[in-house]
């Protein structure tokens, strides 16, 4: 069904910039304080995970067959990659 593609091709990026973030990024060490702080390094909106989800939900429904799956590599490596060089992601960098 249409209803379920759509749904499925938002999984495989968020998927993957969970897992970038949480085990590549921060090591497994997530500032729990800093998290819920609203004046925090973390309030706002990081752009490099919306631009990578963009991507990721791109792919996901070009490759719609195997829509989940064609969104994780993309969309990771784009988030890795951003959270490194666009400079209004380097403050949710902080632990």
């Amino acid at each position: 069904s249409l209803f379920i593609r759509t749904y499925s091709a938002f999984l495989g990026p968020i998927f993957a910039i969970l897992v970038v973030d949480y085990y590549v990024l921060r090591k497994r060490d997530l500032n729990l304080d800093k998290l819920y702080d609203p004046e925090g390094p973390y309030r706002g909106v990081n752009m490099a995970a919306v631009i990578a989800m963009g991507v990721g939900v791109v792919c996901a429904l070009i490759f719609s067959g195997i829509s989940w799956y064609a969104s994780l590599l993309p969309s990771g490596i784009l988030y890795y990659l951003l959270m490194q060089h666009l400079p209004s992601a380097q403050r949710f960098r902080e632990n």
